[in-house]
């Protein structure tokens, strides 16, 4: 990986559950990243 100055991304995952909406996936990249994805996924079967 040359020509890149990027170091090693810290990713955090936090995974929240709701009382019966979801589960809430945040994953956070600090390390002159600043994205933040938020991913919803419903548990509905």
């Amino acid at each position: 990986m040359t020509g890149s100055k990027v170091s090693a991304l810290i990713v955090r995952p936090m995974v929240r559950a709701d009382a019966g909406n979801g589960l809430s996936i945040f994953v956070e990249l600090d390390d002159r990243v600043d994205a933040r994805i938020d991913l919803f996924i419903s548990l509905s079967g």
